[in-house]
């Protein structure tokens, strides 16, 4: 199995399925990620398998969606967008590590149909496609580096230009890369969002990828 960094800069979104099936094996390492995830930081996502329906919607099929019959729903407390966004691409770079592809979906699909439980107090945030992909997608343009990323002081430290590379492959709303990320004078690290559809999560992505790139050990989030 790779490792994160290998998953994650092999990772593109992928929406054309194969019916190939995924492996019990698979299926149990993703349930048993999700379980530890829900217990730890509250959540509620729910992975769902062989369901036919969920994605084949017209939103779904306007955005080239097929062959989707497994996904995880990303379920959890009202105002959680950032810690939402953070355990989906945890669990989205598991899935490519175990050889698999995978989509992030705010909208092209029917949550009504998902095979899901949400409480009262709760919202469906996301949904994670996920299965053997017909291609294995391509990468998407990224903005210019010094919009995205600032050192208060100084020369970057060669961390954080790994975390910067690490980002910049994050996926985010329709691709608009709504955030940034400065190294404070402190060392610590500051990360923001601006203004836009689901920003707030894709920051929650975008923190996990720079993570990983920069390595966990050297990321004091201010």
């Amino acid at each position: 199995m790779m490792t994160e960094l290998e998953a994650l800069k092999s990772r593109h979104s992928v929406r054309q399925y194969k019916e190939d099936a995924v492996p019990e094996e698979s299926i149990k390492i993703l349930q048993d990620e999700i379980a530890k995830i829900n217990k730890e930081q509250n959540l509620n996502f729910q992975l769902v398998v062989n369901d036919p329906n969920t994605f084949t919607n017209f939103l779904a099929h306007y955005g080239n969606f097929t062959g989707v019959r497994n996904y995880i729903a990303i379920i959890g407390k009202k105002d959680r967008d950032v810690d939402v966004g953070y355990y989906t691409e945890k669990l989205v770079l598991l899935i490519q590590s175990l050889g698999m592809n995978s989509c992030i979906c705010a909208s092209s699909f029917s949550k009504s149909k998902a095979l899901v439980t949400v409480g009262k107090d709760e919202r469906f945030y996301l949904g994670v496609c996920f299965g053997y992909g017909v291609k294995q997608g391509v990468d998407h343009k990224n903005k210019p580096v010094e919009t995205l990323f600032e050192v208060e002081s100084g020369e970057a430290p060669e961390w954080f230009k790994k975390g910067v590379e690490a980002a910049l492959m994050a996926p985010t709303a329709l691709n608009q890369q709504k955030f940034k990320i400065t190294l404070k004078e402190n060392g610590k690290c500051r990360a923001i969002s601006k203004f836009g559809p689901c920003s707030k999560m894709d920051l929650g992505i975008v923190m996990y990828n720079f993570e990983v790139g920069a390595g966990k050990e050297n990321v004091i989030w201010e």
